[in-house]
């Protein structure tokens, strides 16, 4: 799962020489790859538990600091307003009840994996590079969308592309693309969508969403009725 780590990092070692950078790039680069390498056994251990992948959930990158592991599939890091606990209200069946507010952090966590895993709803990051302001010297927020698009397409066939396909080959059907932020959406979607139908026979069936409410909360409402639509449609 680590076998394209080392193009990755010299695909990074050349973004941060046209950056001027380099010298940042030693210290960067011990943080990234502890991270990815973390990051990535956490993704796929809940990969392989899924039989049947309906909802892909595209997320920038892991916030994977040092400090703080924040990061959706660690099970010792509180949820955030990516995907907050009560968040899986989206799903038909989940009520208030089921959701006990005073839980240590990994039960909590044991209950949005296994809510995941039932509904085949998995979390796919577009860049393999934990990048954030304390760890490294450059950061997804501040970077132009110039910078941006370039990073993802020099990235993307050595880790996007790669886990897309994973998950499609265990599709059963073709699943619900889901952008977890509107600033993702407008960023990537036009680099996204044509990897989207390499990938899906029938370009038709793509179905390509976006989940941002106001500020950062996920918009509950709006996922709640894609997830009844997908059902509905079984």
């Amino acid at each position: 799962m680590n076998k394209n780590w080392k193009i990755l990092r010299d695909v990074l070692e050349q973004i941060y020489k046209v950056e001027g950078i380099s010298s940042n790039f030693s210290k960067d680069i011990i943080h990234l790859e502890n991270a990815h390498l973390q990051t990535e056994a956490m993704w796929y251990e809940r990969f392989a538990e899924i039989d049947s992948i309906k909802f892909i959930l595209l997320s920038e990158s892991p916030l994977f600091g040092t400090q703080k592991k924040t990061y959706i599939y660690n099970p010792k890091a509180q949820t955030s307003s990516f995907f907050h606990f009560n968040d899986l209200l989206v799903f038909p069946e989940i009520t208030p009840e089921d959701l006990p507010k005073k839980t240590e952090i990994t039960t909590r966590k044991s209950i949005l994996f296994n809510t995941f895993k039932k509904h085949g709803f998995i979390v796919l990051d577009l860049f393999p590079y934990s990048f954030n302001s304390s760890d490294t010297s450059i950061n997804y927020r501040s970077m132009s969308k110039e910078l941006y698009s370039k990073l993802f397409n020099l990235s993307k066939e050595y880790y996007f592309s790669v886990k897309l396909k994973l998950c499609i080959s265990k599709s059963e059907l073709p699943p619900m693309f889901i952008y977890r932020y509107n600033t993702l959406f407008d960023r990537v979607s036009e680099l996204v969508y044509p990897m989207l139908e390499d990938e899906i026979e029938n370009e038709e069936s793509i179905a390509v969403y976006c989940v941002s409410g106001d500020n950062m909360p996920l918009n509950r409402d709006y996922l709640s009725e894609l997830i009844k639509l997908k059902y509905n449609a079984v």
